[in-house]
């Protein structure tokens, strides 16, 4: 998994918290890794890699006030995804989910909001699933 770093922009101001820097997957595929499951996309040696790495991250810069967390999407509605599977197929992939639907961007970009705000101050080392409830299924590999 490639990682990027991003540092808060000097001009935040007091919205920037102490100690603090962003961390973003370049991978969005984590959804998979964060089940543990093999898949052609995540052999089982790094199934677990990404959660195990936030947790451990967590553990070791919390005492700076740093906090680490992870955002794994599921499937979700994109304008690529629509052309590369149709909207038949992305209808049937949507009803094996528990809430009966493909995830929106702003969803899944609203999730990484709210873990980057203080609202979600004293939440760290977390991957968070945001799939609709596929996982909770126990829904094999599409």
């Amino acid at each position: 998994m490639r990682f990027r770093w991003q540092a808060w922009p000097s001009g935040a101001g007091s919205v920037r918290p102490r100690h603090c820097a962003r961390l973003s997957p370049a991978d969005t595929g984590s959804h998979r890794r964060a089940t543990g499951r093999h898949t052609p996309r995540a052999p089982p040696r790094r199934a677990g890699a990404a959660v195990s790495f936030t947790r451990t991250w967590a553990v070791e810069s919390g005492g700076s006030g740093v906090r680490i967390n992870a955002v794994a999407p599921g499937h979700t509605k994109t304008d690529n995804v629509v052309d590369m599977i149709g909207e038949e197929d992305l209808e049937q992939l949507g009803a094996r989910v528990a809430l009966g639907r493909l995830a929106s961007v702003r969803e899944i970009a609203e999730a990484i909001v709210f873990l980057a705000s203080s609202r979600a101050g004293y939440i760290t080392g977390v991957t968070l699933a945001v799939d609709g409830g596929f996982m909770a299924l126990g829904v094999a590999d599409i």
